[in-house]
């Protein structure tokens, strides 16, 4: 797989407001495995964090990978990384 575009480099978190952290990534084959990473510990769906199915971007030949938190507070700040595999 190939990272069209990398994540932020910054995003500022303001309390109590939705981010969506976007990752745009032109699969492989075979098709990648796709890991969230927030301060080294992978991210699981929760009602907190929302991990979306990726999204076709024909124009790009890529999916979007994203992640949202719908109501973010303090603790939701930190490195968050998407790890990109296949074999």
């Amino acid at each position: 797989p190939i990272i069209v575009k990398e994540l932020p480099a910054t995003l500022e978190l303001q309390e109590k407001k939705e981010i969506k952290i976007e990752c745009l990534v032109a699969d492989g084959i075979p098709k990648a495995t796709v890991t969230w990473i927030k301060d080294g510990n992978t991210l699981s769906p929760s009602k907190r964090i929302i991990i979306s199915k990726p999204l076709i971007q024909p124009e790009a030949n890529a999916f979007i990978y994203s992640i949202t938190i719908p109501d973010a507070n303090p603790t939701d700040s930190g490195l968050y990384m998407i790890c990109v595999t296949n074999k």
